[in-house]
């Protein structure tokens, strides 16, 4: 399984930059579920940047979930699959993140917000950062 920062790509960099200059388009969407107060925000990049779509339920696997990133098997459009690094948890929200699509592997359950999921001892090069392939999420 491909992990940590495999599954960016030159011209992902480059879209991701232009996008917060740019009236938003397929490739920068920034907030295709629900707003932050009413879900758990993940975020491509550390520091809350990049693109980023709020999730008010659970995510059986992110590969179903159209995203910024690709990955080998990934055919035109990109997933959300090993591609957060950064998540907002607003209060009494919980998220708990897998390295495995279906729930599995290892995990770890968030109550607060993490700027930066490299700071997050993990099972991807030893952190957390884009080695997420499913979550489930849990309102107050």
């Amino acid at each position: 399984m491909e992990r940590k920062g495999a599954r960016r790509t030159g011209a992902l960099v480059l879209a991701g930059a232009l996008c917060g200059s740019l009236t938003l388009g397929p490739g920068c969407d920034t907030h295709t579920g629900p707003s932050e107060s009413q879900g758990v925000t993940v975020y491509e990049d550390p520091d809350f940047r990049g693109s980023s779509r709020t999730f008010d339920g659970n995510a059986f696997d992110l590969r179903d979930i159209r995203g910024p990133c690709f990955g080998f098997f990934d055919s035109s459009e990109g997933s959300w699959d090993d591609c957060i690094s950064s998540v907002r948890v607003p209060s009494g929200w919980q998220v708990t993140l897998y390295e495995d699509d279906r729930y599995e592997g290892r995990s770890v359950t968030l109550t607060s917000h993490v700027r930066d999921l490299e700071d997050l001892r993990g099972p991807c090069g030893d952190d957390w950062d884009d080695c997420v392939s499913s979550i489930q999420v849990r309102a107050p």
